[in-house]
């Protein structure tokens, strides 16, 4: 795999993981209010960071347990950069791996519409750490898909 290639689809996720790292940091570790830029709207809407990541809907939960989104999304962006790191160091696999990445992005870019949408007309606030989780997803995915369908690296 070419170094610029590995750079892209990593780049995505790493800051995507980054991004969940510091929020499950500051509200789990230190346990914390995120930094959220106060009293500011985008389109009407306030950014809220607390009120996004205090919401009900910020946890799924699995019987008695409730896991945090920002989890489950840092658990998302390590599988996505083992996946990348798989195919540097196994060729052997890779046009196995990045179809397998282009689905497992594909699940990520699905689930984030009803993210913002629960974040916009539900909850009524914007988190700009879940806007930069967003953002990442959505980058990883138009990245796979231009690397398999118009590059054809495989």
């Amino acid at each position: 795999m070419r170094p610029i290639h590995l750079a892209l689809l990593l780049g995505g996720s790493v800051a995507g993981l980054i991004t969940a790292l510091l929020v499950i940091y500051t509200v789990y570790v230190i346990e914390t209010e995120p930094y959220c830029p106060a009293e500011e709207t985008v389109g009407g809407v306030p950014l809220d960071c607390v009120k996004v990541i205090s919401s009900e809907y910020s946890r799924v939960s699995l019987g008695e347990f409730a896991i945090p989104l920002e989890m489950l999304a840092a658990a998302w962006f390590l599988s996505n950069i083992a996946a990348v790191l798989l195919i540097h160091f196994r060729e052997a696999v890779k046009a196995k791996v990045l179809r397998f990445l282009f689905y497992w992005r594909f699940l990520g870019v699905a689930v984030v519409p009803y993210l913002v949408y629960i974040e916009l007309f539900i909850i009524g606030a914007i988190c700009i750490y879940c806007t930069a989780m967003h953002a990442a997803i959505i980058a990883d995915f138009a990245l796979i898909t231009y690397l398999l369908f118009i590059k054809k690296i495989v």
